[in-house]
């Protein structure tokens, strides 16, 4: 025996007294046939397999058996439970995917609810922090929207009237990119914003290094966060260290800051003082940003607890009949706490650079996620009343041995809740790897860790306790109602589930294909969008931005890159789609009142480089010297005015101001976003200043080519800036990122609950046509055909899913309704989209319920019915 192998030793150890000298005789009698047979290494193989199978907590020699009566009850519970699924593998199979996609989708939907609902919560004046916006109104024609651009000097005014509020701070997020330099360092960031001081004092923005009450007094300050400077400075102190930024100016660092928070809508890299810009003292000079006519900044106000925020607006509105005179019938202020900003601010525009997110989005998110978790759950309570007749006599045995009804019901309890858990941990691990696509999905950073917050582990254990109960409860009280006598005289056919099963059936379908139709409708609304954008030929046009130091170059690097051969058109000028123009009052010929128009600065290629038709007239000449004191518009522009033709109409842009005559009419295109606006009244004119945007045409030529020669030319000129260019057709995109995002999630969760229903139906019919097996073969031998057999059991599924129609058809029609109004461009009424989703979800039954019903039609009547 002393040459036996080592695996004798453990379990000798392992095993209890009385127990190892059974175990090792028969392991190793078995050892020794099986060595006589296959030889010493297959032998001892299959020796260590056997032996692993005594290392069990029931073989310890410690081991003292359960003596507890209710812990040893729900041992058995969950034996019994698993025996039950391996048993019914193909409907346990399909009630597991369910529940796992169900709860994987509601994970995913609650790690989206908690971060959106967690903005500016680290705020800990939050109750007491408002920004403020405003209602731009045209009383002639009626029309308003919301904007949150406020002038320079709203706030240091509201502050200095009205003592509810303490602080301001302004914020002005820089327009473009902008490198900072250190020696031979230069980095770009596109998170640089000009701010009052106090923005310590209202936000908590934690300073590391630095005083917060003086890092952004003094002109020329910069703070800069924590990650950016150690990308700067490397391992040196930044404190005090002279940077190059903006126009080549030179800063001090006065700050290191923390990294704005992810959960913050104001998002930054630099924090530069707002004195640099202030008239007289600062060296940038910018009067536009301290001036009330111009509108380009966001306010920022702190109250003092229990101020009225909704009377402190109504206040402010006095200063711009006191200080903006001409703009009191027009602009009308409010206050949105600071709660409310990002998840709120959907019919706000011009939150530039803002981290914004949309209510609506979420509401949508987190209904699609409710109800797949429906369809899942109605899935499982068909299934579990289908399996009805077979667990009935299961439930006869218990109770002939003495099992009350409450024990039944828990018996089948455990079951479910033995299913849910596996489901559950299977999602964690599908929101694990599935969480990186979903943040690009949906444009977000959530982390993996923040499954483990309170409110998600709490999310997660109530669907956990929930649909264990909810969804099984019903099944298992109906199971359980039926007496032991009843039972053994053949109960089970009198089970009458079919009116609920077909109502829950119907609630399943109803979902689905309002999903269909709600989804189709989304898809054709975005793509009608989309296409208001393809009158400007996007793909072939990009633009590079000059507002930095190869601007002073800008009519060098224009030339060079109209040589190219794959370079049709160069625009230089100050307009671009995608930023570059602005909004005045002009004062049309005829027109007692000036009109909001959009200001288009641009040169004589503009037109062709973007592809503009010109209605009537001609656009700018390059040698025509009188073109440059006329004026071009759109035709949103001639629309607005009830005008049949602007060629004999003149424009002022003041009172008693120069007439400058119209000389043409363009067609409208988009420089803002199709899903917020309709094109605004524009109007071009001719200017050679402020040539910040290069538009370029490309031709049909290689385009990589075309970019590495646009490359060369501008690292000839740029010693510090790296090229920054976009296509306008990805620009377009990105304004419908919402929009966008909205279809991609629509269009996997319609395909989930597609997914659902099929196997819910798969699983559900293979149950039903098992009962009536013998009904089919009766039928079959009375001379039924496979063909009538099929359609009679399609038959009910048809009238169900007809029904499912209308009432989802009704459901989508409110849902459409309702969404799509908040759209400038909405789509006409279509029965394609409803009759489509329709006929695909009857098709799909169909599909499913024929190949079931065929597979029991021409089975053998003599087998199925040899014991009648």
């Amino acid at each position: 025996m002393d040459n036996r192998p080592g695996i004798f030793k453990w379990i000798e150890k392992f095993c209890a007294s009385e127990l190892v000298e059974g175990i090792m005789g028969d392991l190793d009698e078995l050892y020794a046939e099986d060595k006589a047979n296959l030889g010493p290494k297959r032998a001892k193989f299959r020796l260590y397999l056997r032996a692993l199978t005594f290392l069990r907590p029931i073989f310890y020699k410690g081991f003292k058996p359960i003596q507890n009566p209710n812990m040893m009850i729900w041992i058995h519970y969950f034996r019994a439970s698993w025996r039950s699924i391996k048993r019914y593998r193909q409907n346990s199979m399909i009630n597991l995917i369910g529940l796992t996609l169900a709860i994987t989708c509601a994970l995913l939907m609650s790690l989206l609810v908690v971060d959106e609902y967690s903005f500016d919560k680290m705020h800990r004046k939050k109750e007491n922090i408002f920004r403020l916006y405003k209602k731009n109104v045209n009383p002639v024609k009626g029309s308003s929207f919301f904007t949150a651009e406020t002038s320079g000097l709203m706030g240091p005014e509201i502050v200095k009237n009205f003592p509810e509020a303490t602080h301001f701070v302004r914020i002005n997020p820089w327009f473009d990119d902008i490198v900072l330099s250190y020696e031979d360092r230069h980095f770009q960031t596109a998170e640089m914003i000009f701010a009052d001081s106090s923005i310590f004092d209202v936000f908590d923005f934690k300073l590391l290094q630095g005083n917060p009450k003086t890092a952004l007094k003094r002109p020329s300050s910069i703070v800069l966060t924590q990650t950016f400077a150690q990308k700067l400075f490397g391992e040196e102190d930044p404190i005090n260290k002279t940077i190059k930024g903006i126009n080549d100016l030179s800063f001090t660092v006065t700050g290191v800051v923390e990294d704005a928070p992810r959960t913050s809508h104001i998002q930054f890299e630099a924090l530069v003082s707002w004195t640099t810009t202030t008239p007289g003292i600062g060296p940038l000079n910018y009067v536009w940003m301290n001036n009330w006519l111009s509108q380009s900044h966001y306010t920022y106000l702190l109250l003092s607890p229990g101020s009225d925020a909704r009377q402190l607006a109504q206040k402010a509105n006095s200063l711009i009949a006191i200080n903006l005179a001409e703009r009191k019938d027009n602009y009308f202020f409010h206050l949105q706490s600071l709660s409310d900003i990002h998840l709120k601010s959907d019919e706000i525009l011009y939150t530039r650079k803002m981290k914004i997110g949309s209510h609506q989005f979420v509401l949508l998110l987190a209904f699609s996620g409710l109800l797949i978790l429906i369809i899942a759950s109605v899935n499982y309570i068909n299934i579990s009343l289908a399996k009805a007749t077979k667990n009935i006599k299961e439930v006869g045995l218990r109770k002939v041995i003495g099992s009350s009804r409450r024990q039944v019901i828990l018996r089948f309890l455990s079951e479910t809740f033995m299913l849910t858990l596996m489901a559950v941990i299977l999602s964690l691990i599908l929101v694990y790897l599935l969480l990186p696509e979903f943040n690009v999905l949906i444009d977000k950073d959530i982390p993996f860790s923040s499954a483990f917050k309170p409110s998600i582990v709490t999310c997660l254990l109530g669907f956990l306790a929930l649909i264990s109960v909810v969804i099984d409860l019903y099944p298992a009280w109906v199971i359980s109602a039926y007496s032991p006598a009843m039972i053994l005289k053949g109960a089970n056919r009198s089970i009458r589930v079919g009116s609920l099963r077909k109502i829950l059936l119907g609630i399943q379908y109803t979902v689905s294909i309002t999903l269909i139709i709600c989804t189709l409708l989304i898809i054709r609304q975005i793509d009608y969008l989309k296409s208001q954008t393809l009158t400007i030929d996007g793909e072939k046009v990009m633009v590079i931005n000059l507002n930095n130091e190869v601007g002073e170059h800008g009519t060098l690097l224009g030339n060079r890159l109209r040589a190219h051969s794959n370079i049709t058109s160069a625009s230089l000028c100050q307009a671009a789609v995608g930023g570059g123009t602005f909004s005045v009052m002009v004062i049309p010929s005829g027109q007692p009142q000036a009109v909001s128009t959009r200001i288009f600065r641009v040169d004589t290629h503009f037109a062709k480089t973007y592809g503009i038709t010109i209605l009537e007239g001609q656009y700018f000449r390059p040698d025509v010297r009188s073109d440059s004191n006329s004026v071009i518009v759109n035709e949103a522009f001639v629309k607005y005015m009830g005008w049949e033709t602007a060629l004999d109409k003149t424009i002022q842009f003041q009172e008693g101001g120069t007439k400058y005559p119209i000389m043409a009419t363009v067609e409208d295109f988009h420089v803002s976003s199709p899903a917020k606006n309709l094109v605004s009244p524009g109007v071009m004119y001719l200017h050679e200043g402020n040539q910040n945007n290069l538009s370029i045409r490309l031709g049909q030529g290689n385009v990589e080519e075309t970019l590495d020669f646009i490359q060369e030319n501008w690292d000839a000129l740029a010693e510090r800036t790296p090229l920054s260019y976009s296509f306008v057709d990805e620009w377009y995109d990105r304004t419908l990122k919402a929009e966008l995002r909205m279809v991609d999630t629509s269009v996997i969760f319609t395909i989930i609950s597609i997914l659902l229903c099929g196997l819910g139906l798969y699983g559900l019919s293979a149950l039903m046509l098992e009962q009536k097996i013998k009904e089919i073969s009766i039928r079959k031998v009375l001379g039924a055909s496979v063909g009538a057999l099929v359609a009679m059991t399609n038959r009910q599924f048809v009238l169900i899913i007809l029904i499912s129609f209308v009432i989802a058809s009704a459901a989508a029609f409110w849902f459409n309704s309702s969404w799509i109004v908040r759209f400038p461009y909405q789509i006409d009424f279509d029965l394609s989209s409803y009759l489509l989703a329709g006929i695909s979800s009857l098709l799909l039954s169909i599909g499913t319920v024929s190949l079931l019903a065929y597979r029991a039609s021409v089975r053998n009547p003599a087998i199925t019915l040899k014991d009648e």
